[in-house]
């Protein structure tokens, strides 16, 4: 019991809570080389949405998990390096640019900075993000 006691308390809480999902395996145990447990997906919660992000008018596609370390999942990415959480991650840097800035009272000849930080990852093909502007014609 007490060397249970000592390999709990050098996890966190956090991923305690995500262990206990799934029952023990019985012992000896087997053990597959790769796999994708409920205890790789760690849940996006509430804190981790962004409210009103519609009527920033912001396009990324919000992954369902805030990560998801399951080996097979991060071995199957079908382009670069990034997962689609990670992804998101990066570039939700520029949702709180803007949501910061926008908060902030600029005096008159400064007041699109927050349309200038936020507008330089978008593209003239709707590529870009956050809100995929495409060019006018």
């Amino acid at each position: 019991m007490a060397a249970n006691a000592r390999r709990q308390a050098r996890i966190s809480q956090e991923e305690l809570d995500r262990k206990s999902r799934a029952p023990a395996p019985g012992l000896p145990a087997l053990e597959q080389a790769l796999a994708d447990k409920a205890e790789h997906r760690i849940a996006r919660g509430p804190q981790e949405r962004l409210p009103g992000q519609q009527a920033w008018g912001f396009r990324l596609e919000v992954p369902e998990q805030l990560f998801d370390r399951g080996e097979l999942h991060n071995l199957a990415i079908p382009r670069g390096t990034l997962t689609p959480e990670e992804r998101y991650k990066v570039n939700e840097h520029i949702i709180q640019t803007i949501v910061m800035l926008s908060q902030l009272p600029f005096p008159k000849h400064l007041r699109d900075v927050p349309e200038i930080a936020g507008g330089h990852h978008e593209r003239m093909d709707g590529k870009g993000y956050p809100r995929g502007c495409a060019a006018s014609r």
